[in-house]
């Protein structure tokens, strides 16, 4: 178990020893009974497989481990030091150090847990009002068994209030798990030293009827002054409730306790501001999000949630903030003034080369829209969603430039500067059932709230609300919240006019910041009603290229040597600016088609790995490439824009159909690049090109979703 090694004599490997050993007696019998122990495991390793025995044997609760190992280890050294008897050799009960171990433990306990629920209950520094304890007393007052349930999934609060009640009164407060064990020495002590035994439920203990019979008899002695209360939660355990009104039959006195935040005096709601929270993942004290001179805030608190404070289990409150890749690049923002786009009609396509079907590819780029009108722009390069100016941020770009990916990044980056700001993100095409309300109801505060809620996950019919409550607090009185709307591009044109009246209602609130994203199809709607500036992402740099190929090949493949990772990004980046450039457009601009670059070459890096003797690659091949990125689009579209079910046969059968449109559009759109006027009329199928021209237009208007 321990590891180790062990070194035994004999004759043959250890003659010399043997040898110079022989004058004395009994040489022999020694050494075939000497050891020498080498390379074990050292004191604290030893410990724990001490532990671990001990744990089994004695079948000990791992609460009371740790002083029955200190109680055994000092046995165990009084015998070393003192006794002349082999353990082996005696089977006296007497001398058996694990029987001594649990004898000695027990009258240690015994003493330990009569105060020791006492003792944390007094740590908590809860007290109640007077009128919160009235109904107690009376419930206890004129009956010896009495059973209590506790409100909520905890019996803390009871047993605070049933502690500050007896106050006066000699009790002591442990759980049934422990009356189980301990029975004889509680038995006892309940005879000479206390009055009121107080038991709290512990909903997995197995009781048996002989042990409420035990406590029935009890208190049908000649014990006036002796109660017992025993405290269970609502929905306790059945079998134990049936047992305990079975034992004491007509005699025992059953209410429900109930406890509201205003119960307990106004000093000790002040330390539930000192209480931690897991707050979207980090803990935070509750002081951060609520202020001190608000802590009626949580008037409204059920049981549940005050339980969870008291006993600092640090409630989960919000989702906890996405990661950001580990290939992540930091992006550069920049302002954008009358950027309008638009597809040319055919008259206006001229001929070109092959190279036109990449260049199809790379129209989700910011640079490739026709008639693109810029000023000076203005560079910004954020590390946090709150450091800007205006309260509403547009972010606009084509497909692919990594919008959604900046939004999580921003929103990691905020954590730690700012732990307690409350950031919901809101997928806005996840939620076309609540836009679809506000669009036949109509758009009011309600809804908002709703959409919001919902993005948030807030658990709203649980028992738990704390949750809720905070939110309700921060989004109507702090405002220290960030509201992150995604893709609006993808509910429109349909619901544009439900999102609007959603941010309207937004900016009316104290909430920090707004951010919103979206293709450019919106971009001009969004910046006139808000009167605010948009921002577009702008594309790698040849450096940002580089960094981004290095960063995804160490995640995905760390074996492969640091040198070869460098010089295959030069490669690749070179090869991308000669083949794949069209028109001075650099096609690893665009995030998600480096992305593909990465993808494709990263067979090499693999093979790198494994092999010295892998060559750099001399070209691209862009049939693949293309390949790639249709497949890429079209698990996007399926799986984040259409919410389609990838299992469900009847949902791969539709999808299978709506690729063939989807190609059937693209190849299209593709001859129409390539081909001029006078050559698409030469075309056997001549709806071709009014096909292509009315896919371009649904594109134009924002109505085309699966878009290279």
């Amino acid at each position: 178990m321990t590891g180790g090694s062990v070194l035994q004599f004999n004759e043959k490997d250890h003659a010399a020893i043997y040898k110079h050993l022989k004058q004395l007696p009994k040489y022999r019998e020694f050494l075939s009974r000497f050891r020498i122990f080498y390379s074990q495991a050292d004191e604290k390793e030893m410990d724990c497989h001490i532990k671990s025995e001990l744990k089994e044997i004695m079948n000990l609760p791992g609460s009371e481990l740790d002083i029955n190992y200190m109680c055994f280890i000092d046995i165990m050294k009084d015998w070393w030091q003192h006794e002349e008897y082999f353990l082996k050799d005696t089977n006296s009960r007497d001398k058996d150090p694990l029987r001594k171990t649990s004898e000695r433990v027990k009258a240690t306990l015994v003493a330990k847990i009569l105060d020791q629920r006492i003792s944390e209950l007094d740590e908590l520094k809860i007290k109640y009002e007077k009128s919160a304890l009235k109904y107690m007393k009376q419930l206890t007052k004129t009956h010896k068994p009495v059973l209590i349930f506790a409100p909520g999934n905890s019996t803390t609060l009871t047993a605070a209030k049933i502690h500050q009640m007896l106050s006066d009164t000699e009790h002591i407060i442990l759980n049934l798990q422990q009356l189980i064990r301990y029975k004889t020495e509680v038995m006892s002590a309940w005879k000479c030293m206390f009055d009121v035994l107080v038991v709290e439920s512990d909903s997995s203990a197995e009781v048996s009827p002989e042990l409420f019979n035990e406590l029935s008899g009890f208190l049908d002695g000649n014990f006036a002054e002796k109660k017992f209360i025993f405290i269970s939660i609502s929905e306790g355990n059945i079998q134990q409730i049936h047992e305990l009104r079975d034992a004491f039959c007509a005699n025992l006195k059953e209410g429900h306790d109930s406890c509201k935040f205003t119960d307990i005096v106004t000093e000790c709601r002040m330390l539930f501001l000192n209480k931690y929270v897991s707050f979207q993942g980090r803990e935070v004290k509750l002081s951060r999000i609520v202020k001190k001179d608000e802590v009626d805030v949580l008037n409204e608190l059920d049981c549940n949630s005050i339980s969870l404070l008291l006993e600092n289990e640090k409630p989960s409150i919000g989702m906890r903030t996405e990661d950001t890749v580990k290939y992540y690049i930091d992006r550069t923002l920049q302002c954008r003034k009358h950027a309008n786009t638009r597809f040319p009609a055919q008259g206006e396509i001229q001929h070109a080369t092959s190279g036109h079907i990449l260049q199809q590819m790379q129209d989700s780029g910011p640079d490739l829209e026709e008639n693109l009108e810029k000023e000076t722009a203005t560079v910004w390069k954020p590390s946090t969603l709150l450091e800007c100016d205006g309260r509403i941020i547009l972010v606009t770009n084509e497909a692919g430039m990594g919008k959604s990916t900046l939004l999580t990044h921003l929103a990691q980056q905020t954590r730690d500067p700012h732990p307690d700001m409350w950031i919901v993100r809101v997928n806005i095409n996840n939620y076309t059932r609540i836009l679809h309300e506000l669009q036949t109801k109509g758009c009011d505060d309600k809804g908002v709230i709703k959409l919001l809620t919902e993005a948030a996950h807030i658990k709203i019919n649980e028992g738990v609300v704390l949750e809720r409550r905070l939110f309700n607090y921060i989004y109507n009185s702090t405002g220290n919240m960030t509201v992150l709307i995604d893709g609006v591009d993808e509910v429109s044109p349909h619901y544009t006019e439900e999102v609007v009246q959603v941010l309207k209602f937004l900016s009316k609130t104290k909430i920090k910041r707004i951010w919103v994203t979206s293709r450019n199809s919106v971009m001009e709607r969004l910046e006139t009603e808000f009167e605010c500036q948009s921002y577009s992402l702008a594309p790698f740099s040849e450096k940002d290229q580089k960094l981004f190929l290095l960063k995804f090949w160490k995640e995905t493949c760390p074996e492969t040597e640091d040198g070869y990772l460098e010089n295959l990004a030069n490669r690749v980046v070179k090869l991308s600016t000669e083949q794949l450039t069209v028109q001075d457009k650099n096609f690893m601009g665009i995030p998600l088609q480096s992305w593909l670059l990465a993808e494709m070459f990263k067979g090499s890096v693999k093979e790198c790995s494994t092999s010295k003797s892998v060559q750099l690659p001399e070209y691209i091949n862009t049939v693949m490439l293309y390949d790639l990125y249709v497949e890429k689009k079209w698990d996007i579209y399926l799986s984040d824009k259409k919410l389609s079910d990838r299992t469900n046969v009847n949902a791969q059968n539709d999808d299978a159909e709506l690729y063939k449109s989807f190609m059937h559009n693209h190849m299209a759109a593709a001859l129409v690049a390539i081909l001029s006027t006078q050559q698409l009329e030469k075309l056997n199928d001549k709806t071709i090109a009014e096909g292509a021209r009315e896919f371009l237009k649904k594109i134009t208007a924002g109505l085309e979703k699966r878009v290279l």
